[in-house]
């Protein structure tokens, strides 16, 4: 992505080796993958972030007993 928020192929070749009429047809396809990618990519990032701090508040000796059970667990499915 271009620093105006623009798409661009890093390897337009393919795309462009295509008859005129299959570019037009694949290009709406081809923008919309690369934006659910490049937010995909950005959620996963967060929820990663999330999962870390939930990890470090999780992890803290003051917590009740039954909260320490339940980040065992947490921590447990979270690594699988």
């Amino acid at each position: 992505m271009l620093d105006d928020g623009k798409l661009q192929f890093t390897e337009p070749a393919p795309i462009l080796a295509a008859p005129r009429s299959l570019r037009v047809r694949l290009l709406p396809g081809i923008r919309r993958l690369v934006r659910k990618m490049e937010e995909t990519e950005k959620r996963t990032s967060w929820v990663e972030a999330m999962m870390t701090r939930v990890q470090r508040l999780l992890g803290r000796s003051d917590l009740p007993q039954e909260v320490e059970a339940e980040a065992s667990e947490i921590k447990r499915d979270w690594q699988v």
